[in-house]
């Protein structure tokens, strides 16, 4: 089975449905699609999973979404004010 990404945006969230295998093969393809989403900068990242065959240990750290949510947030040690 081909490996399909499909991404849709409302307001805030980007919702990220997965049909297929995520392995080795697809993970550059899954990495590539989380980046693109991060850079439109939605406040919220929902992967859809419901249609995926077979997940692998490739896709789980692509899959870790901390780490496109924690690049936005501010540092809680910075301040904003002079």
């Amino acid at each position: 089975m081909r490996t399909r990404f499909d991404t849709t945006y409302d307001a805030l969230r980007a919702r990220l449905r997965t049909a297929g295998d995520l392995d080795l093969t697809t993970s550059e393809g899954l990495t590539a699609e989380l980046e693109a989403i991060s850079a439109t900068g939605p406040t919220w990242v929902e992967p859809d999973l419901d249609e995926v065959t077979f997940v692998d240990a490739h896709a789980v750290r692509p899959l870790d979404l901390r780490s496109l949510t924690d690049a936005a947030m501010p540092d809680p040690g910075t301040s904003r004010s002079g």
